[in-house]
């Protein structure tokens, strides 16, 4: 139950913080993975992150963890999560750090 929450939280978190913040940060927007890596083929990407966002569930829900792994693997399903609905949505990341 702490992992949905968690979850949850970190995703809301990002929107909102990214809102509230629009004025004082400078957005990159990103196509790619890490960097642009492949910005190309944002298809290839968007699948890509489900796939991985069906295998952090999985392991979030049926490996048998400490407690600290499973708020780490929530903040990271929580991130992976957050990407994906942009790319769905938006058709690219908003990333926090211009490179």
């Amino acid at each position: 139950m702490i992992s949905a929450g968690i979850v949850v939280l970190c995703v809301l978190g990002e929107y909102f913080a990214r809102t509230a913040l629009r004025e004082f940060v400078v957005y990159s927007y990103n196509t790619g993975a890490a960097f642009g890596f492949m910005g190309g083929s944002p298809e290839f990407l968007m699948w890509l992150e489900v796939v991985a966002n069906v295998i952090l569930l999985g392991v979030l829900f049926f490996a048998k963890m400490t407690l600290i792994t499973r708020v780490g693997l929530s903040l990271m399903l929580g991130g992976a999560l957050s990407n994906l609905a942009e790319r769905f949505l938006l058709g690219h990341v908003i990333d926090w750090i211009p490179v």
